[in-house]
């Protein structure tokens, strides 16, 4: 019987891609294999049969049994769980302060944030004996850490930051990356260079699009400050250029392309380029764009203009599939570890450092499992929700071929959407998922090999 986790696609004529989700591989095979595989008890002439289900067997394309491979959705889950368990995926937030007013800021949504006036700080002495209680109390043998806000950088919090820096280099934690808008990176360039902490920026257009969108509480715009920003950080740290994408801006990305290769970003090895889905905004936000949309947008404008190539597209369904045939050339296709039972380590595995002395599991969702003021606790009920939120503990994922590829979804997007973070949220309606996921292993075979052509004397890897 065909494994429920096996799925194929046609590419070109009489050439069919082969995987399985749940075992992470794929085959390039004639349309013979396919025939094989979808009617193995028809009469075939010629002695090549017998091969061919040996090799359908041989690579869990077919099964004898479906309870052999529920057992390794099981055991996938429990390996990545208990190497997960060893790692506190931290994030701190110096406050909710900004001073942007961004059209589509998440952050401006919640209640309990006043936006015009002064939010709490990070309580700096409490953070660091958190970060210690919690080390020892979790076993915890590798850690890191990423800043986020409000702003993080703003030049009020100067002391804040270099003391949160200070405390994570002192006990060893890898220093991630700090979300900026970018508008006072100038200030922190000797503290970044210091520490060596990535950062990320975004652009949302060109300067005329951009400054709609990303604006100052005067109103005025913010792009030229970034990218002078930009040019100097990028002399000493790593920067990740985001482009937020919605349906009022996706078709500027060509100009933010050419943008970028006429500053010569494109060769700087301390740049990369990514296209970023805006999520977690009201359901009234008009230009709201769900992520599957986006990425038809963005196959067209990748076959009309080769510079957007450029800009990567992050999302934790896509990336299995992207990982073999995006940026090589190559016919060999090996065997991924790119599936996942869970969407986000922070999720389950997450400590979101709030300045009101709140640990969150995640920096949207708001589940609290804990308070590290006025003590450190931990709310272990809490945290076994979200730790048993995954593809092995959820009946509609264990079940489901894509269930390793998006890892039972998002959980905010899920309470958002069903009332509930323990309920699945399909990352693609049901009755269009295998069609979808057709056109776009087509796309990426399309342009397989041919990626980095018409973008100019780009770097090499």
């Amino acid at each position: 019987m065909i494994s429920p986790y096996t799925h194929y696609c046609k590419v070109s004529e009489g050439k069919y891609l082969l995987m399985n989700f749940l075992r992470g591989t794929m085959h390039e095979v004639d349309e013979d294999v396919i025939r094989v595989l979808t009617c193995p008890d028809a009469d075939r002439t010629g002695g090549g049969q017998e091969d061919t289900q040996e090799f359908l067997k041989r690579n869990h394309y077919i099964v004898e049994d479906y309870r052999e491979d529920e057992a390794l959705v099981e055991d996938l889950h429990q390996k990545e769980a208990a190497t997960w368990r060893k790692i506190a995926v931290c994030i701190a937030i110096p406050s909710y302060d900004c001073q942007l007013k961004c059209v589509y800021c998440f952050r401006r949504l919640r209640s309990d944030i006043k936006n015009d006036s002064p939010s709490k700080k990070l309580p700096i002495d409490l953070f660091s004996a958190a970060l210690d209680k919690l080390f020892d109390q979790e076993g915890i043998t590798s850690s890191q850490l990423s800043l986020t806000g409000g702003e993080p950088l703003l030049p009020a919090h100067e002391d804040i930051v270099s003391s949160i820096l200070h405390e994570a280099a002192k006990r060893k934690m890898n220093l991630l990356s700090i979300t900026t808008n970018g508008v006072d990176m100038d200030v922190y360039l000797p503290l970044l260079r210091k520490y060596q902490i990535p950062v990320k920026v975004s652009l949302d257009g060109p300067q005329r699009i951009h400054d709609k969108r990303r604006i100052r509480r005067d109103g005025s715009g913010t792009f030229e400050s970034i990218v002078q920003n930009i040019e100097e950080a990028r002399k000493h740290v790593n920067i990740v250029l985001k482009f937020n994408a919605d349906s009022q801006n996706i078709e500027y990305l060509p100009e933010v392309a050419d943008f970028v290769i006429s500053r010569g970003w494109h060769e700087d090895r301390h740049l990369s380029f990514v296209v970023s889905t805006i999520k977690f905004v009201s359901s009234e936000y008009p230009y709201f764009l769900k992520w599957y949309d986006m990425l038809e947008r963005l196959m067209e404008l990748h076959r009309k203009f080769p510079s957007t190539r450029l800009f990567n597209f992050y999302n934790t369904f896509t990336n299995f599939f992207d990982s073999w045939l995006k940026l090589s050339a190559s016919r060999k296709f090996e065997a991924r570890e790119d599936l996942l039972s869970v969407n986000c380590c922070y999720t389950p595995y997450g400590f979101v450092f709030d300045p009101e002395g709140i640990i969150y599991s995640c920096t949207v969702l708001q589940h609290e499992i804990g308070r590290y003021s006025p003590t450190f606790e931990l709310y272990d009920e809490e945290r076994q929700k979200m730790r048993t939120r995954n593809v092995a503990r959820i009946e509609q994922c264990r079940r489901c071929k894509y269930g390793l590829l998006c890892g039972s979804g998002c959980a905010y997007e899920a309470f958002q959407t069903t009332g509930s973070f323990e309920n699945p949220i399909c990352p693609l309606p049901r009755d269009i998922t295998d069609s979808w996921v057709n056109s776009y292993l087509q796309f990426l075979y399309e342009m397989r090999g041919k990626w980095r052509e018409g973008i100019p004397h780009e770097r090499t890897e």
